[in-house]
């Protein structure tokens, strides 16, 4: 019983050494991912793939893509979770995909995230006050949240964004990152965006997706 013991003691010394070595292996992959050029990793995913799957792979890269340069204040298109089953199987299952993402700038990230869908109300009340509190703090007391939030949900809400960015110079992008990161969240691939203030910064940014997106249309 006792030899038996050790035989299974040593079977799963040798899985842990071997997952501690894939692991390194991934990670530092990932690391020269994130210093490459999207042309460099582009070649990986066309050096790699048959036709099928290179055709596959880009078109959901142009997708990702389109998305954020149709709508770069959007976070839900700079967020990719590694888990969902569309992109493993459009794309994270063919070598050269992970690369792409991470050249372009995408870092991975656990996040947490809540499973059900919140209540509009109170997600519009929670971003008020945390509006306040970050860049008019010495406001909040006079303001009714009930009300502002009552008379602003359901359809009004960018007329109160706008209203704020006129009055303080900021509005709701420009509010603090709403995902908390946790070490038991989920994975996830995100684009962070510049600050919107630093327009040249952002700019530059912005041409850079478009640049990488381009490299996918061109053959």
């Amino acid at each position: 019983l006792e030899k038996k013991r050790k035989v299974e003691l040593e079977i799963e010394r040798r899985k842990f050494e071997e997952q501690k070595i894939r692991l390194q292996k991934e990670a530092e992959r990932r690391r020269r991912a994130e210093n490459m050029s999207p042309r460099e990793a582009l070649e990986i995913i066309r050096s790699s793939n048959g036709p099928f799957q290179i055709s596959r792979v880009e078109m959901t890269l142009r997708t990702l893509l389109g998305n954020i340069i149709n709508d770069p204040g959007k976070k839900i298109f700079r967020r990719v979770r590694q888990a969902n089953k569309h992109i493993q199987s459009e794309l994270l299952q063919y070598p050269g995909a992970e690369d792409f993402l991470l050249a372009a700038g995408f870092r991975m990230k656990r996040i947490k995230v809540e499973d059900k869908e919140p209540d509009p109300k109170v997600v519009l009340r929670e971003k008020i006050l945390k509006f306040y509190k970050t860049f008019a703090p010495h406001e909040l007391p006079k303001v009714d949240v009930p009300r502002v939030v009552d008379f602003f949900a359901g359809g009004k809400e960018a007329d109160l964004w706008d209203r704020l960015r006129k009055k303080y110079g900021k509005s709701e992008e420009d509010l603090p990152d709403d995902f908390e990161a946790d070490r038991n969240g989920q994975l996830f691939y995100v684009l962070d965006e510049p600050p919107v203030q630093n327009r040249d910064l952002w700019q530059k940014w912005f041409n850079g997706i478009k640049a990488t997106r381009e490299l996918l249309v061109r053959r």
